[in-house]
């Protein structure tokens, strides 16, 4: 058995949350598509997971077929010794942590 492929594509149009859902779907009717992974509407991105001989044009044209623009981005063959989630799931680390401070009681009545 050949190893998969991480395909990620740049994906426009995409208005809403449930654009992402529509496109997971589209994706997912390709033959050779094994998983889809669509962070949010806002990143405009997708990940699938592939067999190798899965034709790029056919996941573009599904995408298309559905109303949004798609380019492929990068494919390459997972690394096996990785974990599967670290090689499906775009890196989030991007998006900005916030220190919430946590809440105090005495804050409450200290007014």
């Amino acid at each position: 058995m050949e190893p998969l492929e991480r395909l990620t594509l740049a994906v426009t149009g995409m208005t809403c949350g449930s654009c992402a859902s529509h496109l997971a779907l589209a994706m997912k009717t390709v033959s050779g598509v094994k998983d889809v992974d669509v962070p949010g509407w806002t990143s405009g991105k997708a990940v699938a997971v592939v067999e190798p001989n899965t034709p790029n044009a056919e996941i573009v044209a599904a995408i298309e077929a559905i109303g949004y623009g798609a380019a492929i981005v990068d494919r390459q063959p997972i690394d096996e010794k990785a974990s599967e989630v670290s090689q499906i799931t775009p890196d989030r680390t991007d998006k900005p942590k916030f220190n919430k401070p946590k809440f105090n009681w005495r804050n409450l009545w200290n007014r």
